[in-house]
């Protein structure tokens, strides 16, 4: 099984270090990612990237509140 990071990154053409950022925000969305449809997933995870990208930092205190 491939993780959320890796679906990201592969998603995003981006570095597991920024997918996990990415994952950070999906989950403060949708709490678990398992219930997300593809589409949604993806959808998701694109509109996250750009919260990722409007506040690094913010998005690395999220990820540290996820353990991630």
């Amino acid at each position: 099984m491939i993780s959320y990071q890796q679906q990201i990154a592969n998603l995003l053409e981006c570095a597991l270090a920024d997918a996990r950022l990415v994952e950070s925000f999906m989950r403060l969305e949708s709490g678990t990612l398992d219930n997300l449809s593809p589409a949604k997933f993806k959808n998701e995870a694109k509109v996250c990237w750009i919260c990722v990208k409007e506040d690094r930092k913010g998005a690395e205190e999220l990820a540290k509140t996820y353990g991630l």
